[in-house]
């Protein structure tokens, strides 16, 4: 079945708005381009300090954690039960669609109770459900399986770019108006990009859910792909990378390390931003072809989360989305990754910089494999929190950097575990390099203590349960292991897995991938005296992380 532009019928809290009929897109538009009352402004991660999290997530979680967890930590929940999610297994009876929804083995850990639920409609919608009725709200991520690495030579930064049209209308839905439904019901929403995938979400109180769904299914048929739209965002993406990494300190050096390091493979060496002569040369054809490709049903995840009935649930989810048509999606091909033989070394100046930085990064494999479990604790040990070894050295007793970070970044595909740190006045980067060096060969030598492993494996936990608070950590989290991994209920088992590292395994590894020729490191050079309060502490953005949307505090959500 193809996409159809016609009236898609909406909830019946539409049915009273202004200029619009049972959801039926009005004559005027209610926002410009950059949302209601034009308030809507693009943002990138933000720097990663010393214990920073994820940038672009909106996650109810402290400040305080590693970059390297940022997979686990917004929603692997349930260490206790209590809050709602030791809910037993609800689900409606059996049907075609229903894939999953079965009682998890009461012996399989401390997460064996949260409630999934697994569907696929005959489309090829996946969807996953996972009801908590503690809260009056309800979260729904829209997750589709296309990021940066499916972007083709020429036509770099695509996956963004529709990060922004899909908020530029559809058949039903005027230009801005998205913002405009959710936010006056009170919700929240966002969307991000990332390298392997784009995610759209929203939080609403429950009663609202069918306006989050049918919201997401009507871009999903019918999105606007006009001249103008794509125009209008294209200069939008122009004027981001202008601000955000051409005018910022360091920024640019955190595309260029995942270029030295990745070197010919594509998928990851390339930014997400995209390269501005790219979007430039892009024709509106093309644009319509990459949405006609990718963000079809059956390339995507529905998640919901929070307080609702799972059989009304998956009734909405069928009258919105079921007829939407599938489409044959072409198979992700990764080229071959030839292996590093050879350390690499740049130096790049930084008109913006007023201190010297510096990155390394080491080949590493991808997330969810042994390996790098064992990477992600030691990213732990090494740079999370003031307690860490490196900041502890660095920052405390030789005071040579003023922050650093290390840990992994989390891709889907072949990974890298980096390290970034600004210098402390007076000071090089090969001072700092030569005791990150010494502090690896340390831990392929003499390991790790036990009581840095149990203080990781503590900050494990801790995270696990954060991540109860909140519907639309839930949601993002199970959307991306279906996405990802094939199953959501594969969460069950991840808290297991990071207590299972032990100290051995975390030597092991140390010693495997913690080789000079295995790393890249680029030194950054201020070339001028750069002028501004916190001219010297910006940047240092991992692109391993999200492109998103931000809203301005006045708006109701506030973005950290």
């Amino acid at each position: 079945m193809e996409r159809t532009a016609a009236v898609m019928r909406g909830p019946a809290s539409l049915a009273g708005r202004p200029g619009a009929v049972n959801g039926t897109r009005r004559s005027e538009s209610s926002g410009g381009r950059d949302g209601p009352g034009g308030a809507l402004r693009l943002r990138l991660p933000r720097p990663a300090t010393p214990g920073d999290v994820e940038a672009p997530t909106v996650l109810s979680v402290p400040r305080g954690e590693n970059h390297a967890m940022r997979r686990l930590i917004p929603a692997l929940f349930a260490l206790t039960a209590g809050a709602g999610l030791a809910l037993a297994q609800t689900g409606e009876a059996p049907t075609p669609d229903a894939s999953a929804a079965e009682t998890p083995d009461a012996d399989a850990g401390p997460l064996a109770n949260l409630p999934i639920e697994r569907h696929t409609l005959d489309n090829g919608l996946r969807v996953v459900l996972s009801p908590d009725r503690t809260i009056p709200t309800v979260a729904v991520a829209v997750y589709y399986d296309v990021g940066s690495r499916n972007e083709v030579r020429g036509r770099s930064g695509f996956a963004h770019l529709f990060e922004h049209m899909m908020f530029q209308g559809s058949a039903n839905v005027g230009k801005g108006e998205h913002f405009q439904l959710i936010m006056n019901r009170g919700g929240s929403l966002n969307g991000t990009t990332s390298q392997d995938r784009t995610n759209y979400f929203e939080t609403l109180p429950s009663n609202e859910l069918a306006l989050g769904l049918w919201l997401e299914a009507d871009r999903m048929r019918s999105l606007a792909v006009t001249a103008e739209n794509f125009e209008n965002q294209r200069q939008v993406v122009k004027e981001e990378r202008r601000q955000s990494y051409e005018n910022q300190p360091y920024a640019l050096s955190n595309l260029r390390i995942n270029e030295l390091a990745y070197g010919d493979y594509w998928p990851y060496a390339h930014s997400t931003i995209g390269d501005m002569q790219d979007l430039d040369s892009a024709p509106l054809e093309a644009v319509q072809e990459f949405f006609d490709t990718y963000y079809r049903p059956n390339n995507a995840v529905l998640s919901v989360s929070g307080d609702f009935d799972p059989q009304e649930a998956m009734a909405l989810v069928r009258r919105y989305f079921g007829d939407i048509g599938r489409q044959d999606v072409p198979p992700y091909e990764p080229p071959e990754r030839q292996p590093q033989t050879a350390e690499r070394r740049e130096t790049m100046p930084d008109p913006h910089a007023e201190l010297p930085a510096f990155h390394i990064a080491y080949h590493i494999p991808e997330s969810r494999t042994e390996d790098h479990y064992a990477l992600e604790l030691l990213g732990l040990i090494l740079g999370d929190g003031e307690s860490s070894r490196l900041y502890q050295d660095l920052v405390k007793e030789r005071e040579i950097v003023q922050r650093v970070y290390a840990g992994t970044d989390d891709r889907r595909g072949p990974d890298l575990f980096s390290f970034f740190a600004i210098m402390a006045r007076g000071h090089e980067p090969a001072e700092a390099q030569e005791v990150i060096f010494e502090t690896l060969q340390s831990v392929a030598e003499r390991g790790v203590t036990e009581r840095e492993l149990q203080k990781a494996h503590n900050r494990v936990r801790a995270y696990f349960v954060f991540g109860l608070q909140s519907n639309m950590s839930r949601a993002r989290q199970l959307a991306e292991f279906e996405l990802y991994w094939g199953d959501a209920r594969l969460v069950r088992e991840e808290l297991d897995r990071y207590l299972a590292v032990t100290r051995e395994d975390i030597q092991r590894v140390a010693q495997r991938y913690f080789e000079a020729t295995n790393r890249t490191v680029l030194d950054v050079v201020p070339t001028s005296a750069a002028g501004g309060e916190g001219a010297g502490e910006g940047g240092g953005f991992h692109e391993g992380g999200d492109q998103a949307f931000r809203l301005d505090p006045i708006d109701g959500e506030v973005l950290r």
